[in-house]
């Protein structure tokens, strides 16, 4: 054996090598043991054809296998890979002819190790893929079952505000909505996590008041700085731009996070939300604002900030212990921010504070800030509070309108200040103050006022609690308005403006705002509305919750998507309120039918879609669809009201006060009172809606026996959902809750027939009720 032979053989990989002759004859110059223990073949003879046919006997049936003729012809290359079944083993083949057509080499290499271990990756990929399916999925509905009671407490909280409450119970109330509806938000948005993750969430900018959305983020985190006698203060630059397009959620999601965090490791001190603009570009209609988020708490050294933005971490174990929390919040706003272009910075030492802040680069709706107030009869202020940063946020808005601002730092000065100048318009006190607290200056101040009775003094009291004893005086003290800090720009405004119209007018007497529940009915007579809604029983309510609206409204309604096309060419409506789910032509579709139609005519009316759940992708179709808003179902009457003062803003509305419900009951099969509220307390209506359930519900219910007992589970799921919205509608929620069950268990035969004779069960026992 040659030496070469013997090299060729210490190799590992298997070598094959032919020359070619000047006929394309091929001839075996070289093999190696390899390519045989490689194979477990033995290549004999040296023709193409025994080459031809070595390869056949290698390579499995089913696998393209390489032309030797065409490989020569072509002076190519070929690689290729396949599993030996006769050596168990994975092989890859490659064949090379030389650029001159001179040889032909082959050879063959062991991937086993490469492809098993490829095998075990995908397999990982695969089981990791169905975790996260099965994470989501559980997420998904662990999140339902927390929301099914959530959404009775949002629900029922917001018909206790319409209640005869005191001033201090509506109060309460209002916080518990706000707080409840927050809780909702955050279960959503923790939802949202891995979406972040996989990069599949989406932002949805809509045109949003910026002071607004800070009111609420306030009053949402307001009432933990109270538990803990912190200072919350809300400082707006009074020249900001107001109308700004935003993610509204997101935005507010980030910051109640921040300032959540700010109180929860702030002790004593303050916590302030400042809001300032950095630069704007009218041109292009961009301004950039700053959102900073400062406390007097632990502070955060060099070496823990590095921790703070790590999915379930805290700056040491003993945080969780003490203040709970996993840290997944600041993550996920981290998170939120990188997909608006911005991200958390921060500026934190042990013992003084932090300071947590982004800046946000939002399209401006309107780039003019609020109007400066028109202020005749109102000359001079006296702002009294210990607190020299909620003071300067006080004085600044007062400057902002032109107001003359005397400042007191205590009540002791401040009764100094009163009894050497007679001339305040308005006194803004502060209830909790050193030596002298704000009910006990008030009350000083009355005595001195008493004995100048030609000059007419306004006072407020701001209080950072909504303590029942300190806002019970104001009938006894003679207090205009009750302020809770943080003191909102619009709140504030909406005061000086009611009193300074009272100075301007010298009115003697004071005049309360009222707090009995408002709605706003527009007055427009030819207002034509197109409602489009396959369900009878959501039919007449969504009509009646409309006519609340619109008392004097044309209704047209329509059953599915291509009757409302048509419709809509025949009676040229004013607004659609436009159903998803339809036979036929569904909501979206037939939404996209009249744009089409509408590029003819030169006209865009609103259309507003009616959705039972809403979701990213549920949003995405309907604004693709040409949708302008959606409203969920059952219809809220304050939410619709703001949509169309929004999108029909040629239409004139009046304030006019509701009837207050005296008793609201909670039936967990029928819920008559909420129902009564929702269509306005008419009997008419309710009689109508009881006798279209009596035949609506029994068809579900009989729909859905054909279904099951053709094995048409699918189908039976279906009508379930339907089922579902007209229960939801008609204030049944144990048989809402029982359509939803099977509408989620349309896989497991025995859970589905049980769940079908519970609502079988449960509709007999709401007939009775009837």
């Amino acid at each position: 054996m040659g030496t070469k032979s013997k090299i060729l053989d210490l190799l590992p990989i298997g070598y094959i090598y032919h020359s070619i002759d000047e006929n394309g004859r091929l001839k075996l110059e070289s093999i190696n043991r390899a390519s045989e223990t490689l194979t477990g073949i033995c290549l004999r003879g040296d023709g193409l054809a025994d080459y031809q046919s070595y390869l056949n006997q290698l390579i499995p049936e089913n696998e393209e296998k390489p032309d030797i003729a065409n490989l020569i012809e072509d002076c190519g290359r070929s690689s290729i890979r396949f599993y030996n079944s006769i050596t168990s083993r994975w092989l890859r083949m490659e064949m090379d002819v030389d650029e001159k057509g001179f040889g032909l080499l082959m050879t063959l290499t062991d991937i086993t190790l490469e492809m098993t271990e490829n095998s075990r990756l995908k397999k990982s990929k695969e089981d990791a893929e169905a975790a996260s399916r099965a994470k989501s999925e559980f997420l998904s509905n662990m999140s339902h079952e927390i929301r099914t009671p959530l959404n009775g407490v949002i629900g029922f909280s917001e018909l206790l505000v319409g209640t005869k409450l005191s001033g201090i119970q509506r109060k309460y109330m209002e916080n518990i909505h706000v707080s409840a509806k927050s809780l909702m938000d955050l279960i959503n948005n923790i939802l949202d996590f891995s979406k972040i993750e996989a990069g599949k969430l989406e932002l949805f900018p809509e045109e949003v008041d910026l002071f607004q959305v800070l009111d609420t983020v306030v009053e949402i985190v307001r009432f933990n700085a109270h538990k803990k006698d912190l200072e919350l203060i809300l400082n707006i630059a009074p020249d900001l731009p107001f109308s700004v397009k935003a993610d509204e959620l997101r935005l507010r999601q980030v910051l109640i996070n921040l300032i959540s965090n700010a109180i929860k490791f702030t002790e004593i001190g303050e916590v302030e939300l400042q809001v300032k603009l950095l630069e704007i570009d009218k041109p292009n209609s961009i301004a950039k604002f700053r959102f900073l988020v400062r406390d007097t708490g632990v502070g955060v050294s060099e070496i823990d900030k590095q921790k703070l933005f790590k999915a379930f971490s805290q700056v040491d174990n003993s945080a969780s212990r003490r203040y709970g929390g996993s840290g997944l919040g600041l993550v996920i706003s981290n998170m939120l921010l990188q997909k608006m272009n911005s991200k958390i910075r921060m500026d934190s030492h042990p013992g003084r504070g932090s300071r947590f802040f982004f800046d946000l680069a939002l399209e401006l709706v309107n780039p003019e800030p609020l109007p400066v107030l028109n202020l005749k009869g109102l000359k001079k202020v006296l702002v009294v509070d210990d607190h020299p940063v909620t003071r300067s946020v006080i004085v600044e808005m007062l400057n902002y309108h032109n107001v003359k601002v005397s400042q007191s730092e205590d009540g002791v000065d401040a009764i100094r200040m009163v009894s050497e100048e007679h001339d305040n318009d308005l006194i803004i006190v502060d209830y909790q103050m050193p030596y002298i607290n704000g009910l006990d200056v008030i009350r000083k101040i009355m005595d001195m006022s008493s004995k100048n009775s030609a000059q007419q003094t306004f006072i407020l009291l701001c209080s950072s609690s909504d303590d029942f004893t300190v806002f019970e005086q104001d009938e006894k003290l003679n207090i205009y308005e009750k302020l809770i800090k943080p003191v909102k720009p619009d709140e504030f405004y909406r005061v000086l403006s009611k009193i300074d119209e009272l100075l301007t007018n010298k009115s003697s007497a004071y005049i309360k705002f009222p707090h009995s529940v408002k709605k706003n009915i527009y007055s427009l007579d030819s207002v034509t509305i197109l409602l489009a809604e396959d369900d009878d029983i959501n039919m007449l309510l969504t009509a009646e919750v409309v006519l609340q609206l619109f008392p004097k409204a044309t209704l047209v309604k329509a059953y599915n998507g291509n009757r409302a096309v048509e419709l809509y060419n025949e009676k040229n409506p004013d607004l659609i309120l436009m159903d998803l789910n339809m036979p036929g032509l569904g909501g979206l579709e037939a939404t996209r039918d009249i744009r089409n139609l509408e590029r003819l005519n030169g006209k865009q009316i609103p259309i507003i879609a009616l959705t039972a759940k809403v979701q990213d992708d549920t949003l995405t179709d309907c604004r693709e669809a040409g949708m302008d808003a959606y409203v969920t179902k059952p219809i809220d009457l304050d939410k619709l009201s703001k949509l169309l003062m929004k999108h029909m803003p040629a239409l004139k509305f009046n304030e006019v006060h509701s009837p207050i419900v005296d008793k609201i009951s909670q039936n967990h099969h029928f819920n008559r009172d909420l129902l009564m509220e929702k269509i306005g307390g008419r009997i008419a209506t309710y009689d109508r809606l009881i006798e279209a359930a009596k035949v609506s519900i029994p068809g579900y219910l009989q729909r859905i026996k054909n279904s099951i007992d053709h094995g048409r589970y699918d189908e039976a799921a279906d009508v379930a959902h339907s089922l579902k919205g007209a229960a939801a509608t008609l204030c049944l929620p144990e048989l809402e809750k029982m359509a939803m069950r099977f509408e989620k268990r349309k896989h497991r035969t025995d859970e589905l027939l049980k769940t079908f004779e519970d609502m079988i069960l449960e509709w007999k026992s709401i007939e009775e009720m009837l």
